[in-house]
């Protein structure tokens, strides 16, 4: 019998929330970007997600995980409950970059607390090769984690690479159900 479950990946503008989504889908994606019209987005960027990604990540046995990627905008905080309704785990993207990280998390946290309260998750730190404190960084989240009594992975992934994501997916899936460990 086949199962599908909803895995949601969240964090701040350009943390890589699309990159990932399309990295990791073994189907073809659904994205919502649009172009940026705020100036509160980082220059970097020409595009953001104004709703729901979507992508398909296929695991062992027929079963799959279905990929939903929300917009790192404030005001787009409604879609992020519908994406969150019966997923098995939040992956939480953070960039390394950013001034605010540890806000950042903190301010992620509370939104998706519920999700977290009741399934997991994991948090992979972006965009790492631009810094030269990722370890550091690393550390500051694990203790900020502590502080709030909460427990997750936390890896610097690239949002490009294949592998760095199966690994943060499995290190979740293995926290929720070591069973769903075996990513096809």
């Amino acid at each position: 019998m086949k199962k599908q479950q909803r895995l949601v990946f969240a964090g701040p503008v350009g943390s890589g929330k699309t990159t990932a989504i399309s990295t990791l889908s073994d189907e073809p994606v659904i994205n919502t970007e649009a172009v940026i019209s705020h100036e509160e987005v980082p220059i970097h960027k020409t595009h953001t997600t104004v709703a729901l990604d979507y992508g398909v990540m296929h695991l062992s046995e027929g079963h799959s995980l279905q990929l939903y990627g929300t917009p790192g905008q404030q005001h787009f905080d409604f879609i992020w409950e519908i994406a969150a309704r019966n997923s098995i785990g939040l992956v939480l993207l953070l960039d390394a970059q950013r001034p605010a990280l540890l806000q950042d998390l903190t301010f992620f946290i509370q939104a998706f607390r519920a999700l977290i309260q009741s399934q997991g998750f994991a948090i992979g730190l972006t965009h790492t090769d631009k810094v030269q404190n990722a370890e550091l960084l690393r550390q500051q989240i694990n203790h900020a984690l502590e502080q709030l009594q909460l427990r997750a992975p936390v890896l610097s992934v690239d949002p490009n690479q294949r592998e760095e994501l199966v690994q943060l997916v499995k290190a979740l899936l293995f926290t929720l159900d070591p069973s769903l460990v075996k990513v096809g």
